[in-house]
């Protein structure tokens, strides 16, 4: 974690981990979703694909629901 006392070039360093992350990430997102038969593949099975996630969602939803609160 990041605190008050880790040194500014260390803080520096890790915005520029996280940057360099985001970029990479969202630029492979942006390659592979541009492929029209990947893009095609997901949108026939968009359905269970949400379905998918809306369960896992649920899931969390319930999980933090049923957890007690410390205090």
């Amino acid at each position: 974690m990041v605190s008050a006392d880790t040194p500014v070039t260390q803080q520096i360093g890790y915005g520029l981990f996280m940057s360099v992350a985001h970029l990479a990430w969202f630029a492979l997102a942006a390659t592979l979703f541009s492929n029209q038969s990947l893009r095609a593949r997901l949108l026939q099975r968009q359905a269970v694909l949400n379905k998918v996630i809306g369960t896992v969602l649920v899931g969390l939803g319930m999980a933090l629901a049923l957890t007690p609160s410390i205090q």
